[in-house]
């Protein structure tokens, strides 16, 4: 298999760090095939007769890392997981192969087997748990092996800092530019108004909501039809995964939607659903069904399964078209795991094309075009819910963000092309603050006291002596920034404020700052108090830049 361009660039990051460093991460979105990379620098390390134990934390993650090692390398791992160990006596007595993929929780158990020095590399797969204390006493024991952290983000919902776990990030590839280079499916979304969705008085717990709290509101008859309906109504044939809140959530919501299925149906004069098209899973589910669940939605037979957490890693469908976020969030980092379900494009689309546009193009046409992301808006509260832009926008500005958030909120629709044209906005705003920055510094001027007052020139005017300290002392009080004056020329000055102290006018220190902000001296000494007031309170809000509903001359 040929590497992709990010993959090989990938890896030859994770090398040059792990010749400095002991450790090091490598940051790929879902869908990219970090797997892939991770199994290929394993079988590197083999043929170098350095043996390598792969550290992942459900069954799913460890049979798939098992089976890339086997498929693309010829590798074929042994397996420390529950009942099944690399051999009787393991690696003690050299029964353990050069790859061993485990759980953590059998591997903790189970280190009497294995020498400190057996294996030279740690791979752990999903490495944002890897701050865990499980996870930092194997790390500890094989303390003389070479470490690599691999994850789809470095978000943690508890805020713990990779960085306790590893010294590096040998690469970082964005999701939003593994779309944009046409390796994942752009991602449309759409919210929906849920009127009954009230989740004010949840509680966080551990950094999230609070389960049983969010599972009292969406258990609700109400609700459980506020996202059934427009689940069925939007997503169309699409085949679709929709994440609950807890187990309890999802078998009742997926009673409901079979529900509406059957009434879409007799509406429309079409055969009814199959009784498996809609199909809810969990941890309990016997092993039998849940496979015969599994290979049903795989092949088309089941459109929508249903789960709380269980398929939010190492689950990959690429014929999966629509996700349906029913399990609010706080957590970005579980909001982006869930997303990642869906953004992986159809098998062979793109990978026999060189460029970004062909790939995308390729997409384009494809049985799967697009993700549809469903979100359900209601009254959050105090809480601030993470959605597809906090996923995409990680490194764009908040304002950006922001305002993207509120476009897809209103109008739907792909959500990096929104993102662009929230961009090009602030941008655009950005330069017009620049040009009239620019144009505010080109007319400011300094303020001459006498021209704006209405005397004369101050050359004109008859010199007598020096200014008392007192006559000084108000000047300055008042904005005149004078260290000498004559008395003469400081006595028509304070004349002239006092006059417009008993007629209500702009005080001398308000035109000033009006005047350097663009205004035209004569509005600006026309001005009542209480209007310059108003204005400068306008002025400070737009960081001392005059609006441009002002209508300052030469502005834009």
């Amino acid at each position: 298999m040929i590497a992709r361009p990010y993959q090989a660039a990938a890896k030859a990051a994770i090398y040059a760090k792990l010749r400095k460093e002991r450790s090091t991460l490598l940051v790929l979105p879902t869908g990219t095939g970090k797997t892939i990379v991770f199994a290929d620098v394993a079988a590197d390390a083999v043929k170098k007769g350095c043996r390598v134990l792969i550290l992942a934390h459900t069954s799913e993650l460890i049979e798939q890392a098992a089976d890339k090692l086997l498929q693309f390398k010829g590798i074929e791992a042994g397996i420390e997981m529950a009942a099944r160990k690399t051999g009787r006596e393991g690696a003690l007595l050299g029964a353990a192969p050069p790859v061993v993929v485990a759980s953590w929780q059998s591997m903790i158990r189970r280190l009497d087997r294995f020498p400190p020095d057996y294996f030279g590399l740690v791979i752990i797969d999903e490495a944002h748990r890897a701050v865990g204390r499980s996870y930092a006493k194997l790390i500890d024991y094989f303390c003389d092996a070479k470490l690599l952290g691999v994850t789809a983000t470095t978000g943690r919902g508890d805020k713990r800092a990779l960085g306790l776990a590893f010294d590096s990030v040998a690469f970082k590839y964005e999701i939003v530019s593994a779309i944009d280079d046409g390796w994942l499916i752009p991602i449309v979304q759409r919210t929906v108004d849920t009127p009954n969705l009230n989740l004010s008085k949840c509680r966080v717990t551990a950094g999230d909501l609070n389960m049983a709290d969010v599972e009292a509101v969406m258990v609700e008859s109400s609700l459980l039809e506020d996202i059934a309906g427009p689940t069925v109504s939007l997503v169309g044939s699409r085949q679709t995964i929709i994440f609950a809140v807890t187990v309890k959530h999802a078998y009742l919501l997926a009673e409901v939607i079979f529900r509406h299925l059957k009434d879409k149906a007799v509406e429309l004069g079409t055969p009814p659903p199959s009784e498996i098209s809609v199909q809810a899973i969990d941890g309990k589910t016997d092993k039998d069904r849940r496979k015969k669940i599994i290979d049903d939605f795989r092949e088309g037979r089941c459109q929508f399964i249903i789960n709380a957490s269980m398929l939010i890693e190492g689950f990959d469908v690429p014929a999966i078209g629509a996700v349906v976020m029913a399990s609010p969030t706080k957590s970005i980092l579980r909001y982006t795991q869930m997303l990642g379900r869906g953004t992986r494009p159809l098998g062979g689309v793109v990978d026999i094309h060189d460029t970004p546009e062909a790939r995308k193009s390729a997409i384009a046409s494809s049985d799967v075009p697009d993700l549809l992301v469903l979100d359900f808006s209601g009254n959050s509260g105090k809480h601030d819910l993470a959605g597809v832009v906090d996923a995409l926008g990680g490194n764009w500005s908040p304002a950006i963000k922001s305002i993207t958030a509120r476009a897809l909120k209103k109008n739907g629709g792909n959500v990096l092309e929104a993102l662009a044209a929230a961009r090009s906005y602030v941008d655009e705003k950005n330069e017009a603050i620049a040009r009239h920055r620019s144009r505010s510094q080109y007319v400011s001027r300094e303020v001459d006291p006498f021209i704006v007052l209405g005397a004369p020139p101050s050359a004109k005017m008859e010199k007598t002596g020096p200014a008392s300290e007192a006559q000084i002392k108000a000047l300055n009080a008042a904005g005149v920034n004078v260290k000498e004056i004559d008395g003469n020329h400081a006595n028509f000055i304070l004349h002239k404020l006092r006059q417009r102290r008993n007629k209500k006018l702009c005080s001398y220190k308000q035109a000033k700052v009006l005047i350097r902000s663009g205004l035209d001296e004569k509005r600006v000494m026309k001005m009542r108090f209480t209007m310059a007031s108003t204005m400068l309170t306008q002025l400070a809000a737009n960081n001392w830049i005059a609006p441009a509903s002002w209508r300052i001359p030469g502005a834009q």
